[in-house]
């Protein structure tokens, strides 16, 4: 009569995440196999969630892995790194005073690690009040109190040394012709010092035609060509030989 396959294949084995499987076709009237066929593995699935084996801390590295959700095998590894200290708010352990420091101590809230810092002593806060005031030649006086711990202090204030400045010279001498003596003043006391003897420097004289330069057209020029004219004192000089005579008259020096 001959074999007659029957109508649906047979799992021969199961195929497994690594390993390929089977499945045949028999008769369905004596049960002989007819054909055989291969299934492929069907590979690993991998879980979306990553699952820790070792737990990071806060100084030490943890570990998690993925596997496959069909047989569990290990897919991937990875390294969890340290957490850190998570510290809090630092805490008043000892206060700093004006002279001596404190310290101050903060703690991890998962580990209970702790650490502390040293704070700078504060220093003297003083208020001083002036008992007597510093002149050019005199040293003053002063004394303070701490806010904080109340030590009181007291201390000399250096003389403030004079602060001259170099005085005009005197408005009523003539600037080219006249010696005088120089002086310095101070700006705080008004002690006046003489310093030097200044020698009269003498005309800066510079010839002009009558009709150009500060003297111009002036009639006290008739009859003149040229003078001589002085910037420093604004005076002039009249010649008639070409060359000033600022102490001969009547062709001597004149104010302007």
């Amino acid at each position: 009569a001959g074999h007659r396959e029957a109508d649906e294949w047979e799992t021969e084995k199961e195929p497994t995440c690594e390993e390929e499987g089977s499945r045949i076709l028999v008769c369905a009237v004596c049960g002989k196999i007819l054909q055989r066929e291969t299934i492929p593995a069907a590979g690993h699935k991998e879980s979306d969630v990553w699952k820790i084996t070792k737990a990071a801390s806060c100084t030490a590295s943890g570990t998690r892995i993925k596997t496959c959700t069909v047989c569990g095998v290990t897919l991937k590894s990875e390294t969890v790194a340290a957490l850190g200290h998570s510290y809090g708010a630092w805490t008043t352990v000892t206060s700093a005073t004006c002279t001596d420091s404190g310290s101050e101590k903060r703690t991890c809230s998962r580990c209970g690690a702790s650490e502390t810092r040293t704070v700078a002593a504060l220093g003297h806060d003083i208020v001083w009040t002036t008992l007597s005031e510093a002149t050019c030649e005199t040293a003053g006086a002063r004394k303070g109190e701490c806010s904080r711990c109340g030590k009181a202090f007291k201390e000399e204030i250096p003389a403030l040394g004079h602060d001259y400045h170099l005085n005009d010279p005197p408005s009523d001498i003539d600037p080219c012709l006249d010696l005088y003596m120089a002086s310095q003043t101070c700006s705080r006391c008004g002690d006046t010092q003489e310093l030097y003897s200044v020698g009269p420097p003498g005309h800066t004289w510079q010839q002009y035609e009558s009709t150009a330069g500060p003297m111009a057209n002036n009639r006290r020029l008739d009859g003149y060509s040229s003078y001589y004219y002085c910037s420093r004192c604004r005076g002039y000089a009249l010649s008639d030989d070409g060359a000033p005579h600022p102490y001969d008259t009547p062709h001597g020096y004149y104010p302007s």
